[in-house]
């Protein structure tokens, strides 16, 4: 006799066995990460030809059930008119509200090069221009 796992890989061209084995794998990823239980359903029909020539016809077909998720829920109050706010009316905000980015286009702004005869030097430290004066240069 050929096991089941041989004569699988014959429906469909093989499609199936591929079909079944993704499906399989999103069963186990679903109970490893949710937990709960999740089952894999193969049915297959075989119904003789009507002609009776010697072959079989055969069909399957294939559900899922995976472990429900729960819920997402949201903490949030109710306003005296029935709206829904993240904040409690009742109280005060405790952090000021973020201040909102405005992006603006750059600028061109215009600069006016002049030639000075005093070479100009920057300190590291503070950042201020110092200028050395031309009778103390070296």
């Amino acid at each position: 006799m050929i096991p089941f796992s041989e004569q699988l890989t014959q429906i469909r061209n093989g499609d199936l066995d591929e079909e079944l084995s993704e499906a399989l794998a999103e069963c186990v990823k679903a109970v490893d990460q949710q937990g709960g239980t999740a089952a894999l359903t193969l049915k297959i029909s075989v119904k003789r030809s009507s002609q009776n020539t010697g072959y079989v016809k055969v069909s399957a077909s294939y559900t899922t059930k995976l472990p429900k998720q729960d819920p997402i829920e949201s903490i949030l109050y109710a306003s005296p008119d029935g709206a829904l706010l993240d904040d409690n009316p009742k109280q005060g905000r405790m952090f000021a509200p973020q201040a909102q980015i405005v992006h603006q286009e750059p600028q061109t702004i215009q600069t006016v090069v002049t030639q000075k005869s005093t070479p100009v030097i920057v300190d590291r430290d503070s950042g201020e221009i110092v200028e050395i004066q031309p009778n103390l240069r070296n």
